[in-house]
C-alpha cells in the first residue's frame, strides 16, 4: 500500500482548518482526493436537497464571475460547463425544459 495524501480536518479556537501532506508532492493527489469525496458524497445519506434554496438564504460564497462553457454533447443535449476555482470544471446536463427556463430568465 502506498500513502498518496493525508488529510485531517481539524477545529482551533473555533475555526475548522484542514491540513494536507502529499509525500508525493503531487497535487494531482489532491485533485483525486476532492474527486473521491465529491463521489463519496454524492452516494451517502441523506442525499444533498433537491429543494430549490429560499429567497436570501446563505447557500454558500459565490464565486465572482466564473468561466462557463455552453455547448453541444456528443448526442446533441445542452452542456453548461463551470469552473469552481477548487473544484475545478463541473459539467451539467440541460433538459430541454431547464435550458428553455434559463433562457427565459436570463432575457
Amino acid at each position: 500500500m502506498k500513502r498518496l495524501i493525508s488529510v485531517e480536518l481539524i477545529e482551533e479556537d473555533g475555526v475548522q482548518k484542514v491540513t494536507w501532506n502529499a509525500p508525493s508532492g503531487d497535487i494531482q493527489a489532491l485533485d483525486q482526493l476532492i474527486a473521491a469525496l465529491g463521489q463519496l458524497r454524492a452516494d451517502s445519506t441523506p442525499p444533498v436537497r433537491q429543494e430549490d434554496p429560499k429567497a436570501g438564504e446563505n447557500i454558500g460564497e459565490a464565486i465572482q464571475d466564473p468561466r462557463w462553457f455552453l455547448g453541444l454533447g456528443e448526442k446533441s443535449e445542452t452542456l453548461l460547463a463551470i469552473r469552481h476555482p477548487g473544484f475545478g470544471w463541473l459539467t451539467f446536463q440541460l433538459p430541454d425544459e431547464s435550458k428553455n427556463r434559463l433562457r427565459r430568465l436570463l432575457q
